[in-house]
C-alpha cells in the first residue's frame, strides 16, 4: 500500500546522499586545488658533482636558520672524524717532506716529525679530547716554515680538499672542550640526509643530494626523470691540477669533466636544466700563480688571469651537451662558498 511515510524517508535519504555527494566533491575540487597550487610553488633541485663539500655547503646555506643546522649531539658525532682527517693529514705532510727533501726548521720539529712518522695512533674516544702530544705536535708544525714548504707541492700529494682548515685550526680541535662547528662538519665527507626541504615565503624547495659515491646514486638517479626540474652541478675549481685519489695519471678536474658529460647525456636528464657553480673561486685565484692552468689543459691561452680561466672551464662543461634545443647549462660563479683554506696561516 502507498505510504507517505516511506515517500518522505525516501525523499530525505535521497537528500541527505545528494548533499554527502556534494561536500565529498567540494572536497577533491580542493585538494585538487591546493595541490596545483603547490606544484607551481614547488621546485626539485638535484644536487651534483664531485664537490662533496660545496654541495654540502649549499644545502647548509638553504636552510633558513643555519646556526640551528645541527644539535650538540649531532656535532659532536663528527668528532672521531675531524680527529682521524687531522691526523691522517698531518702524516701525509710529514711523509712528503722526505719526499721532496724538506726539512724543518728546528730541532724540535724534527722530533715532532719522527713522532707523528712512528706512531700508530689507535682509534681515539669521540669522548675524550684529542691525545695532548698529538696537538702540541700538530701545533708546532704548523708555525715552521715546512709546512709551508711541502703546501707548494701540495698538487702531487694525495691529501684531502680541506686539510689545512683542520690543521690550521688544531689549536681548538685539541683543546679538552672541542665541539666541531657546522664549518668543521661541511668539510667532513660524511653524507647528510638525502633529502631536505625547504621553505622561502610561499615557495617549497626540495634538494636532492645525489651523494659522493656514483655506484650508489647510479641506482636510483632514474627516479628524477620526471620529478626534478633542475640540477645543480658544483665544480670545484681549485681542482685542476689535483691527482685523483685512486689514479695519479687523471685529475680531479677531468674526472668531474666526464662525471658532467655522462650526467647531461642520460636519458633521465634529457628535460632537466642545469646551473654549474663554480666553486672556489679565491682559492682557483691563488692556485693559478704557481700551477698554471696551460700546464693541465694545453689549449686554454688566457694566462694566469682567474676570470679568463673560469670563463675557459665554464665553455668546456657548456660544450659537453650535445643536444640541440634551447641551451640547457648555465654558469654561475660563487667567490666566497665553501672556499678551502690550502695556506697555512698564521697562529
Amino acid at each position: 500500500m502507498f505510504s507517505l511515510k516511506r515517500v518522505v524517508q525516501w525523499k530525505t535519504a535521497q537528500k541527505d546522499r545528494f548533499e554527502k555527494r556534494q561536500r565529498s566533491l567540494a572536497i577533491d575540487r580542493s585538494l585538487k586545488r591546493d595541490w596545483d597550487l603547490r606544484g607551481r610553488n614547488e621546485y626539485n633541485i638535484l644536487l651534483l658533482g664531485a664537490d662533496h663539500k660545496g654541495k654540502k655547503e649549499i644545502m647548509q646555506f638553504a636552510r633558513r636558520f643555519p646556526e640551528d643546522t645541527y644539535t650538540t649531539g649531532e656535532l659532536a658525532g663528527y668528532r672521531l672524524t675531524i680527529y682521524r682527517i687531522l691526523i691522517d693529514s698531518v702524516k701525509a705532510l710529514v711523509g712528503a717532506m722526505d719526499e721532496f727533501g724538506i726539512v724543518p726548521d728546528s730541532e724540535e720539529s724534527k722530533s715532532y716529525c719522527a713522532y707523528l712518522k712512528s706512531s700508530a695512533f689507535p682509534p681515539v674516544d669521540p669522548q675524550k679530547p684529542l691525545e695532548p702530544k698529538v696537538g702540541e705536535a700538530i701545533a708546532a708544525l704548523r708555525t715552521d716554515t715546512c709546512i709551508a714548504q711541502v703546501m707548494e707541492h701540495s698538487n702531487a700529494i694525495k691529501l684531502s680538499e680541506d686539510a689545512m682548515h683542520f690543521i690550521n685550526s688544531v689549536q681548538r680541535i685539541a683543546s679538552p672542550n672541542y665541539l666541531p662547528t657546522p664549518a668543521d662538519v661541511c668539510r667532513t665527507r660524511i653524507g647528510e640526509s638525502l633529502l631536505s626541504r625547504y621553505s622561502f615565503r610561499n615557495l617549497s624547495v626540495r634538494l636532492f643530494d645525489s651523494g659522493s659515491a656514483t655506484r650508489r646514486s647510479r641506482k636510483w638517479e632514474d627516479c628524477f626523470e620526471t620529478t626534478v626540474q633542475i640540477a645543480i652541478f658544483v665544480v670545484d675549481l681549485a681542482c685542476y691540477d689535483e691527482p685523483l685519489f685512486d689514479d695519479n695519471s687523471l685529475t680531479r678536474m677531468t674526472a668531474t669533466l666526464a662525471l658532467f658529460k655522462r650526467t647531461v647525456e642520460a636519458r633521465w636528464a634529457e628535460r632537466m636544466m642545469f646551473v654549474l657553480v663554480m666553486n672556489n673561486l679565491l682559492d682557483f685565484q691563488e692556485k693559478l700563480e704557481q700551477s698554471p692552468l696551460v700546464e693541465n689543459f694545453p689549449d686554454y691561452a688566457g694566462g694566469n688571469d682567474s676570470k679568463s680561466a673560469c670563463v675557459y672551464l665554464t665553455e668546456l662543461f657548456r660544450g659537453l651537451d650535445a643536444r640541440e634545443g634551447p641551451d640547457r647549462v648555465h654558469g654561475s660563479q660563487l667567490e666566497e662558498l665553501g672556499r678551502p683554506t690550502s695556506k697555512v696561516e698564521k697562529p
